[in-house]
């Protein structure tokens, strides 16, 4: 491991944001060290989770960037990455940390000897990366391969060796490979190839299939350094030698091929737009000229982010896990600010929501918490967009919504910034789409809004038999209970908001329906379970079931997966902890304090896999938290602990379920500073910070000092706590609170105490 900065140097650089005190390091110094951000205390590894299920990106991209470009492997999942796997190239667009997913275009592979449409393939060697750069030694043919990234260009390096003809290969039709969903699989429908000019290339292709409900576009304007020799265009198998222009519709793989003077070095930069040719080249030509001035802004940018967490004290790997993770929040969702269509830019935009349901919970609280300026241009571009649909959406990419996971939960991304004072939103116009979509049936709601008809009819709950968004021999019952619970939450977020803007009649209107998941309560199995119209239980039923429900169909059958049972991606259980605004009514239908930490103990210590909780899923985040409901903080301590000690590993295979869009790291970065939010209102619980000391920067040049006294993995129990010097007696903190606190410090000992066992975190239900 690399040597830590003191810890004096440490917190004074975070306390200035990084942007005077960090000094850029130099390639030099990550040869040496290739994972250490002097001054931050984070060292970063770009490849934790990458491999088993956590499909983090793990190529060159700047913070929210849409370019993001990396290795494309056989065999890999949605991401593009398999470690060890023979590379196909490296695309100019990704995505990470999804099960679903798009994009993959625009791959690139130099390779050297006589032009071809399949190139000799093997696995890569040497890597070396950093957050914003990415580098490999391609060892089939010996060239190395460098790659950094601008918001919407892409940039790389290629060094070819001296013998056999330099080849560049643009295979302007790839895209990632998703297996088995044929339907979720990215067809070219239009492809353009130009070249116009002996040192660039521009065209355009248009998909469809992906994530997303409509098809999208790439329009590129690719520029080399250096002019190339010959141009060789291909359709299929078929080569044009001397070939300058492809226009053609659906069907074959279309690219070309630059042939450069062996032995040199090519630098590439390649500037992307979704809504023209014209509006790329302008994206490329104000691109920096040279890639090591690419890296070096990648780097800026990066070493900003980074300085928003500071950390002394902990293990190595919990450091590493920690910076990593901050990296990860930052690639998930992507600025393609001025990449609106059909016409110029209107504001913030941001795309690729891989969804909402995933990073609602953790991503959006903690950049509320850490770049409140970001997370208001992430808001107000989720509420022009949806007002463009009509409705609400979960997810969106490119310019068309994805599937709809849960409910609207955009509805509770607004609410979280408006009560904890976001400013510079239009919170009228974002209520008038809550109501919309609270309101009214969508005609798509696998794409954007609610079934909201039997949900009102019935008070605020759909039954089994309900007409659904699945077609009657796909069960058309899909995600009866799950959406239930967030179509409630998703409620008491808009009455919210409606308190708040003086529409009192909407918003108690709404709180009320939001307490509909108690007529799905069981009181014999103590968990949320289906029923029928007329009143009628479904049966057979386990609280610890997450399959299909239709028993006789085999798994064939599935084309919607997750989307047909009644609990989206989790047991009966898992969805019975997510009341997060009516956790007092939880408490008590389990029978009070005492049976509420039995029936918490019980999911706890049950295994994952037989619908025990989950730490790879989203379901199931608030669950450790729930306990302080009870007065048990020192249960909370132990879950908290043991998840991440044994959920996370500094390792390439060591993220407990996929990133999610950085949800599964934001989650990692909240509970090991001690802090987690309750998404959608304003307060957060109080844990177990694993560092001794930690800052965090809080917006408008504000700081908070963490100080956790004599932490360690036994020392996990609270003692007392002091805000600013003041006793605190409660293990919560409202959002104003804590940004406005300068210092927040825990006593930690080897056994708990009476701390937080009195004062009950809010359940406004």
């Amino acid at each position: 491991m690399t040597t830590r900065p003191s810890r004096r140097t440490v917190l004074a650089a975070a306390a200035l944001g990084g942007a005077t005190v960090l000094s850029f390091p130099s390639p030099a110094a990550f040869a040496a060290a290739p994972r250490s951000w002097p001054g931050t205390g984070l060292p970063v590894d770009t490849f934790l989770g990458t491999d088993g299920n956590g499909n983090v990106f793990p190529g060159a991209q700047v913070p929210f960037g849409f370019a993001q470009l990396g290795p494309d492997m056989t065999g890999a999942p949605t991401h593009g990455y398999k470690t060890g796997a023979p590379v196909l190239g490296f695309s100019q667009t990704k995505a990470s940390g999804t099960g679903g997913g798009m994009w993959g275009n625009l791959r690139m592979l130099p390779y050297t000897g006589e032009v071809t449409t399949d190139p000799a393939t093997a696995p890569v060697t040497g890597e070396e990366t950093e957050p914003g750069y990415y580098a490999c030694m391609l060892s089939a043919s010996g060239i190395r391969a460098e790659l950094t990234a601008e918001r919407l260009t892409g940039h790389a390096r290629y060094a070819y060796p001296t013998t056999g003809a330099a080849q560049l290969q643009l295979d302007v039709t790839s895209a990632i490979d998703f297996g088995t969903k044929e339907s979720w699989q990215q067809r070219p429908q239009r492809v353009e190839v130009h070249v116009v000019g002996d040192d660039r290339i521009e065209g355009l292709v248009e998909f469809a299939g992906g994530w997303n409900s409509g098809r999208y576009a790439v329009y590129f304007s690719l520029r080399t350094d250096l002019p190339f020799t010959t141009t060789t265009t291909w359709v299929g198998k078929r080569l044009t030698h001397g070939g300058r222009d492809v226009v053609i519709g659906a069907g074959d793989r279309v690219g070309i091929t630059m042939t450069f003077p062996e032995g040199r070095t090519v630098s590439v930069r390649t500037g992307m737009s979704l809504v023209s040719v014209a509006r790329a080249r302008r994206t490329a030509d104000r691109s920096a000229r040279h890639f090591p001035t690419a890296r070096r802004r990648a780097a800026s940018l990066w070493r900003d982010v980074l300085g928003t967490v500071a950390v002394d004290g902990g293990t190595d790997g919990q450091r590493l896990i920690l910076g990593s993770a901050l990296r990860n929040v930052h690639i998930g969702l992507k600025d393609i600010t001025g990449e609106d269509a059909p016409g110029g830019s209107q504001g913030p935009h941001y795309t690729d929501y891989f969804a909402l349901w995933d990073t609602f919970r953790t991503v959006h609280p903690l950049l509320t918490l850490i770049q409140p300026e970001r997370q208001r241009d992430m808001v107000n571009s989720h509420i022009r967009t949806s007002k463009e649909f009509g409705w609400g959406f979960d997810g969106l990419l490119a310019h068309s919504p994805g599937l709809t996971q849960g409910g609207t939960n955009g509805d509770v991304m607004i609410a979280d910034a408006f009560v904890k004072g976001l400013d510079g939103i239009d919170y009228r116009d974002g209520l008038e789409l809550m109501l919309r979509n609270a309101e009214h049936e969508s005609p798509h709601p696998m794409n954007y809004g609610r079934e909201t008809v039997d949900y009102i009819e019935h008070g605020g709950w759909l039954p089994m038999d309900y007409t659904g968004s699945l077609p009657p021999d796909h069960g058309g019952h899909g995600r009866t209970v799950s959406r239930t619970l967030e179509y409630n939450y998703n409620d008491f977020c808009i009455a919210q908001v409606a308190t708040g803007l003086g529409r009192r009649a909407e918003a108690e209107r709404l709180r009320r329906r939001a307490r509909g998941w108690r007529s799905l309560w069981d009181g014999e199995t103590l968990s949320v379970r289906p029923r029928f119209s007329d009143g009628r239980w479904a049966d057979p039923y386990s609280k610890w079931w997450n399959a299909p429900w239709d028993r006789q169909r085999t798994d064939s059958a599935w084309e919607f997966g997750w989307f047909e049972t009644p609990y989206y991606e989790g047991s009966a259980m898992n969805y019975s902890t997510y009341v997060p605004h009516d956790t007092a009514a939880l408490v008590a239908a389990c029978g009070g304090d005492a049976a509420f930490t039995g029936w918490l103990d019980e999911l706890f210590d049950r295994p994952h896999w037989d619908g025990g909780f989950d730490p790879g899923n989203e379901p199931a985040f608030l669950a450790p938290w729930l306990y302080l409901h009870a007065g048990r903080p020192d249960r909370t301590a132990e879950r908290v602990r043991a998840l991440l000690s044994d959920s996370y590993r500094p390792a390439r295979d060591g993220w407990p379920g996929n990133d999610d869009s950085g949800a599964m790291s934001a989650l990692y970065v909240f509970s090991s500073l001690g802090l987690f939010p309750n998404a959608g209102q304003d307060f957060y619980y109080l844990g177990s910070p694993v560092f001794p000391e930690a800052e965090l920067q809080t917006g408008r040049g504000r700081r908070l000092r963490i100080v956790a006294r004599g932490t360690s993995e036994s020392h996990k129990y609270v003692r007392g706590i002091r805000l600013d010097g003041r006793p605190l007696d409660r293990a919560w903190l409202s959002h104003d609170e804590l940004v406005r606190a300068r210092v927040l410090e825990f006593d930690m000992s080897d056994r708990p105490g009476d701390w937080g066992t009195r004062r009950r975190p809010p359940a406004r239900g």
